[in-house]
């Protein structure tokens, strides 16, 4: 039988002719068949396994992999089964239920101070409810309970178990604009996130449309963010856990494009072309300009100074805006005992103090649990004005196609709507009525 032909090419080494990279001679091939092969080394002797011992390969043993930021994100945004949405007032409410937060412990977390993290980058509890949920393992690192001095290092997972209060969002309905296998496009109404963040997680777009009410189980959302090619003031968060974002040289490029379609004396209506998709981006460019959304709590109130902003705000500034600022977000009643929220299910019980790197258990002691706070209070609904702002999303163009969503009435000429904003909004430096959304009701209000 022929050999089969090959169009392989053969590299003959660079220092041999032809000639000499022949075939080896018969004497030199007898003597390499009479050659002994060298000892080879000696085993290792095996361990012998104690009673109730298996044998484990370590050299070929996998590493666990180790989740990623995506696998907590996916984690995030599942559903859970003991989740019920009911229905009050006009507005979309979520009973409350048990949730666990995980992350990674992110760079500026590293060699800080556990308690110091918690309290300076998580505000809307008391540093004594921090100190208690780390004692009492409500707070760990790695699912084991650590000091409440433990500094996190690179690679460390954080976790927060809590009795989850989400706020009331409207009950107005979302509004299917276009769907296909393929794409869902929604004209959401205000107050609803998108997707879970902060204190929001079923009460946002994302979940509502997973929920038995619309039934779509397989979502990944888009807000048409286009890629920015032009420099307008850049735009840079200030505050992770409020979301306020401000002007600034250090910020990411930004661009919009405003043009005015009608005044009618007190107020304009304006059509916005953001060119990149920055958070707040337009909210913060009408704030730069002078000329806030008119019913804007957060970017068109008087905590900004007197000109709510105009102009950019400094760096010597912006810590006091901020500081001011949370109390919208999270408004705590000023009477209430911060010890209420600290107060163990069995009080004088003494709590274990683990160790550093928090080897005193692996597991959460559930008789250990911190009372909710928020079940012991009862925070005022919101009133329909403080679950909007004048801000719409009129118009998405894709390749596939064009989508567009009618207009909102106040964004109609003829609109007197405004007029409530003189006495009610503005006299009160940017509160409706001079109150923030889900005070915490007390005696005698």
């Amino acid at each position: 039988m022929q050999p089969e032909s090959s169009n392989s090419t053969e590299v003959i080494p660079s220092n041999l002719t032809p000639q000499s990279a022949s075939l080896p001679s018969a004497e030199t091939s007898s003597k390499k068949r009479n050659e002994v092969p060298p000892p080879s080394p000696p085993e290792r002797p095996a361990k012998r396994l104690k009673g109730g011992e298996n044998y484990v390969d370590t050299a070929h043993k996998k590493k666990p992999k180790q989740r990623g930021r995506k696998d907590f994100k996916l984690e995030s945004e599942q559903l859970l089964a003991d989740v019920h949405y009911y229905f009050e007032k006009g507005l979309r409410k979520v009973e409350p239920y048990e949730f666990t937060y995980r992350t990674y412990v992110k760079g500026r977390w590293i060699g800080r101070p556990l308690i110091e993290t918690f309290t300076k980058e998580f505000q809307d509890k008391t540093p004594e409810y921090y100190r208690q949920a780390i004692i009492c393992g409500k707070i760990t690192i790695n699912d084991k309970m650590v000091a409440v001095d433990y500094k996190p290092r690179g690679g460390d997972i954080m976790a927060h178990s809590i009795h989850r209060h989400e706020p009331p969002v409207t009950a107005d309905p979302l509004d299917l604009v276009y769907s296909d296998e393929n794409l869902l496009v929604v004209n959401k109404p205000s107050s609803i996130p998108i997707h879970p963040t902060g204190r929001y997680h079923h009460n946002t777009m994302l979940h509502i449309l997973r929920s038995r009410e619309f039934g779509f189980i397989d979502l990944h959302h888009s807000t048409g963010s286009h890629r920015g090619f032009a420099s307008s003031p850049a735009i840079r968060p200030h505050q992770q856990k409020l979301g306020v974002n401000v002007v600034s040289p250090e910020g990411k490029e930004c661009k919009t494009v405003f043009d005015r379609l009608s005044y009618n004396g007190l107020t304009s209506v304006v059509q916005c072309k953001p060119y990149s998709g920055r958070t707040h981006q337009i909210r913060v460019h009408l704030q730069y300009l002078g000329h806030p959304i008119a019913n804007d709590p957060i970017y068109g109130c008087d905590i900004w100074g007197p000109d709510m902003g105009k102009g950019g705000v400094g760096k010597a500034e912006i810590a006091k805006v901020l500081e001011e600022l949370t109390p919208y977000a999270y408004p705590q009643d000023p009477k209430a005992d911060p010890a209420d929220e600290t107060k163990a299910a069995e009080p004088g019980k003494p709590a274990d103090q683990p160790n550093e790197v928090g080897e005193a258990s692996s597991a959460v002691n559930p008789a250990r649990n911190l009372a909710c706070g928020e079940c012991t209070v009862r925070r005022m609904d919101p009133i329909p004005e403080q679950l909007q702002i004048w801000l719409h999303s009129w118009k998405y163009e894709l390749k596939q196609g064009h989508y567009e969503t009618s207009m909102p009435t106040w964004a109609d000429a003829k609109f007197r709507g405004d007029q409530a904003l003189v006495e009610r909004f503005w006299k009160h430096g940017g509160k409706w009525d001079g109150v923030n959304a889900g005070m915490i009701v007390v005696d005698g209000f």
